[in-house]
């Protein structure tokens, strides 16, 4: 399937009302984003053809009507042509397809460090969580080292308990037969 860059003016009516109408017809209803690679299902809903994928995994039904999906969906051509061609307003002000994105974010300076501050973000992002869950990680350890200490204080003190019941038992047994042989 080869994309054109080029629009024609009956594409540009299309895109010109969805835009105005409603962003919904192109985002994806279980990531609720543009479509990525979008497969339409025997229901004929759309959605990206990897969150389809994952939805799959849990289940066979389709998210928004249940109805049983026996297949893996068919890529819809004519939504992601659609969907490449549509304008998206960029952090440099221009507005710039999908298709034509990635030219134009060699050439724009601004977009191109745009594109590096999101990344640096996301990574401060990862190593917050990484921090989270190793602080998260320290406690549950520190928990479990505490209960197994718990745990070996308690066999101990049963320990010595079963034996001065023993000693005292056996006291008692003594003291009966001697008691007992006078």
């Amino acid at each position: 399937m080869k994309l054109s860059a080029r629009q024609t003016p009956e594409t540009k009516v299309v895109i010109k009302t969805i835009m105005t109408t409603s962003s919904s017809l192109i985002t994806c209803a279980i990531c609720l984003d543009t479509f990525s690679y979008p497969t339409r299902l025997e229901c004929n809903h759309i959605f990206c053809q990897s969150c389809w994928d994952d939805a799959r995994k849990c289940s066979s039904t389709c998210p928004l009507c249940r109805n049983v999906e026996t297949g893996p969906g068919t890529p819809d051509s004519a939504m992601l042509k659609l969907v490449l061609c549509i304008p998206i307003q960029r952090s440099c002000g221009a507005s710039i397809s999908k298709l034509n994105y990635q030219a134009h974010e060699k050439t724009c300076a601004s977009c191109a460090l745009s594109t590096k501050h999101e990344l640096v973000s996301m990574v401060k992002q990862l190593v917050r969580r990484v921090m989270v869950v190793n602080t998260t990680l320290k406690k549950v350890q520190r928990s479990e080292k505490r209960a197994r200490e718990e745990s070996h204080r308690l066999r101990d003190e049963n320990m010595q308990c079963r034996k001065r019941l023993r000693d005292r038992e056996m006291r008692e047994a003594r003291l009966f037969l001697r008691n007992g042989k006078k």
